[in-house]
C-alpha cells in the first residue's frame, strides 16, 4: 500500500466515522464518495479487489476503470463545495454533463483502440506511455488529465475563496487543502502538455516528469490533511470542553455536598438507571456538569434569606463570602427561621463579564467558593451521593 492510499484511507475511515453520526448530511456523502474513488483510482487498487471476487481483470480495462473513478472522485469534490457552499444545483448539473462527456471520451477511445496497442498504452498503473502511436491513445490520456486540472483548478479557487470568508481552524484548513488541490491541478495540467508533446513525437526526459509525478502525492497529503484539521480541530476542540466540564463537575462536589444535605428535597429527579447511566458514559458529563451547576444555584437561592440575616455582600470575595455560607448551611440544618425575605446573589461572576462568557465566569466563582469551603472546612463526601 502507497503512502497516499494510507492517508487516504485514514481520512476515509474519519469522514465514514462522521456520516454514521449524521447519515443524512449531503456534504459529508460528498467528501466520503470523493475519498472512496480516490482509493479505487489508486493503482492496483482496482485489480486487487477484482481479485477478491474470483476474477481477473486485464491491465487496459483496469486503467479505464481507475480513471473513472478519479473522475467520479473529483465531481464528487466539486459538489462538496458546491454543497458546502449553497451553491445552485443547476451547476451541479452542469458539473455532471461535463464528467458524463469525459468518461463517455474515454471509454470510446478506449474500445476503438486495437488490442495490439491497448496492450502496452494502457498500463494499470499511472504512468502514462513513452509514445501516443495513434489518436485514440492521445485523446484518451488528454481528456482525463484536461479534467484532472480542471476540477482540481476550480476546487482551489473555491477553497481559497471559502477559506478568506472563514475564521479559525475553518480558513487554515481550507487554504491547506486548496495548497494541494493546486498542486494536484498543477501536475495534471503539466500532464497534459506531456501528452501533446509525445503525441506529436516528441520526448519527455525522466529527469522532468519525476518532479511533476511528486506534485499528486504532496497534492492529496496536503488535501486531506487541510480537510480533515477541520474536523479534528472542532473535536479537539469539544475534548477540550468535555474535560473543563468534568473538571469543573469534580471541583463543585464539596459546595454542592453541603447544599444537598441543607436542602435534600430540591435535587433534581433523576431515577437510579439514569444516574448509573449518567455516570458511566462520557458523553453525559455535559448533562451531570449542567446538572450540578442548576442544583447549586437553587441551592444558594434558597439559603439567601440566611444569608441576608447575617449580613450578606455579594461584592465580596469567595474567601470572605465562605464564612457567612457555612454559618447559613449551619442555621439551615438546625432548622432555624430566617428573618428576611430577601434574595442575594453568591459567588457572582466579577463586573464586566458578560455575553458568551457569562456561563463560564458564573461557574468560575461557584469553584472558587467550593474551594474556599474545602480549605475553610474539610468534608468527607457523602456515602451513596450521586457523581
Amino acid at each position: 500500500m502507497s503512502m497516499i492510499a494510507f492517508v487516504i484511507q485514514l481520512a476515509l475511515a474519519w469522514f465514514v466515522y462522521r456520516l454514521v453520526r449524521t447519515p443524512r448530511d449531503r456534504v459529508l456523502r460528498a467528501v466520503a464518495a470523493c475519498l472512496v474513488l480516490q482509493v479505487l483510482g489508486e493503482p492496483g487498487v482496482i485489480p486487487v479487489v477484482v481479485h477478491w471476487f474470483g476474477g481477473t481483470i486485464a491491465p487496459p480495462l483496469a486503467k479505464l476503470l481507475m480513471n473513472l473513478a478519479l473522475d467520479l472522485s473529483w465531481f464528487s469534490l466539486m459538489l462538496f463545495f458546491l454543497l458546502s457552499a449553497g451553491g445552485s444545483w443547476l451547476r451541479a448539473r452542469v458539473e455532471a454533463v461535463l464528467v458524463t462527456a469525459v468518461a463517455a471520451v474515454m471509454i470510446w477511445t478506449m474500445t476503438a483502440t486495437p488490442d495490439s496497442v491497448s496492450t502496452w498504452a494502457y498500463p494499470a498503473g499511472g504512468a502514462l506511455p513513452p509514445t501516443i502511436p495513434i489518436p485514440e491513445v492521445g485523446i484518451f490520456y488528454l481528456a482525463g488529465s484536461a479534467y484532472f486540472a480542471y476540477a482540481a483548478g476550480q476546487a482551489a479557487r473555491w477553497a481559497f475563496g471559502y477559506g478568506a470568508e472563514s475564521t479559525g481552524r475553518a480558513r487554515w484548513g481550507l487554504r491547506v487543502a486548496a495548497t494541494g488541490l493546486a498542486f494536484l491541478g498543477s501536475s495534471a495540467a503539466i500532464r497534459a502538455v506531456f501528452v501533446v508533446i509525445r503525441w506529436t513525437g516528441g520526448t519527455v526526459s525522466g529527469k522532468l516528469a519525476s518532479p511533476v509525478d511528486m506534485l499528486v502525492p504532496i497534492g492529496a497529503v496536503l488535501f486531506i490533511g487541510g480537510v480533515s484539521y477541520i474536523g479534528l480541530a472542532a473535536r479537539l476542540a469539544a475534548l477540550r470542553v468535555w474535560a473543563g466540564h468534568r473538571r469543573a463537575h469534580r471541583q463543585l462536589r464539596p459546595l454542592w455536598e453541603q447544599l444537598h444535605t441543607a436542602f435534600p428535597h430540591d435535587a433534581l429527579d433523576r431515577s437510579p438507571l439514569r444516574r448509573w447511566r449518567d455516570g458511566l458514559l462520557p458523553r453525559r458529563v455535559h448533562r451531570r456538569y449542567w446538572r450540578r451547576v442548576v442544583e447549586i444555584r437553587d441551592g444558594l437561592v434558597q439559603l439567601s434569606p440566611h444569608l441576608a440575616d447575617l449580613g450578606f455582600r455579594p461584592e465580596a470575595p469567595a474567601h470572605e463570602q465562605v464564612g457567612l455560607v457555612r454559618q447559613a448551611l449551619d442555621r439551615q440544618r438546625r432548622g432555624a427561621a430566617a428573618d428576611s425575605r430577601a434574595a442575594v446573589l453568591v459567588a457572582s461572576p466579577a463586573h464586566g463579564d458578560s455575553g458568551a462568557d457569562d456561563s463560564k465566569a458564573d461557574v468560575e466563582q461557584l469553584v472558587h467558593l467550593a474551594r474556599a469551603l474545602t480549605a475553610a472546612n474539610p468534608v468527607t463526601p457523602m456515602e451513596g451521593a450521586p457523581a
